[in-house]
């Protein structure tokens, strides 16, 4: 049974890690292809361009991930668990006015 639960564990930290750097990229992607792209630079509006069209579509393959680790964490048996379903209802909650920002 101790495994079924660090399974879960590992695979909630992992859907939620995946989800974080999703999200990083967004952002990232956002604030390098302004900046490469104000310089000149080609890549800049490559990556702006990435950004707006394909952003929706990341921002919610994460938000699906997001809730799935809240799914997976809502049982909270362990500590890990409580720190994983905070975590990711609190980013998600956070999520939508970030996204309204881009």
């Amino acid at each position: 049974m101790r495994d079924y639960i660090d399974e879960r564990e590992n695979l909630a930290k992992l859907i939620l890690r995946s989800s974080i750097v999703l999200d990083i990229f967004i952002y990232a992607g956002f604030f390098f292809g302004f900046v490469f792209g104000i310089t000149g630079a080609e890549i800049g509006f490559w990556l702006l361009g990435f950004v707006f069209r394909y952003g929706v579509h990341i921002g919610i393959s994460s938000v699906v991930l997001k809730i799935v680790v809240i799914i997976l964490s809502y049982k909270k048996d362990t500590y890990k668990k409580r720190e994983l379903l905070s975590v990711a209802s609190s980013s998600t909650s956070d999520l939508p006015l970030s996204k309204r920002m881009l």
